[in-house]
């Protein structure tokens, strides 16, 4: 059952409260938009938290969308974010090719 008084601080089901500094988390590409119904600087608070909290030495990246409310935003838009997300999965999954190539 859940306390309503933990319910009114957001603690039970908020990731910023419940985060396991304890243990490694993966890598993490956040998007946080200036129309979304939750002010982007929880997203900025959560991967600051992440960056300094875990054990791991992770990638964490913060994509914010600053486009109003209702607009649809240039027509380079999905390339953009295209290119964000693909750099940064090349970033996690690079590895260090001086030794040569492997098997």
């Amino acid at each position: 059952m859940l306390d309503m008084a933990r319910v009114d601080e957001g603690i039970e089901y908020s990731p910023y409260h419940t985060l396991d500094t304890a243990n490694a988390s993966p890598p993490l590409l956040m998007v946080a938009a200036a129309s979304s119904p939750v002010p982007p600087f929880h997203a900025h608070r959560m991967i600051a938290r992440l960056q300094t909290a875990t054990a791991s030495a992770g990638h964490y990246l913060l994509r914010e969308e600053t486009l109003p409310a209702g607009t649809i935003g240039p027509r380079f838009a999905p390339v953009e974010n295209l290119a964000d997300l693909l750099a940064f999965v090349l970033t996690i999954t690079a590895r260090d090719t001086s030794d040569g190539p492997r098997s």
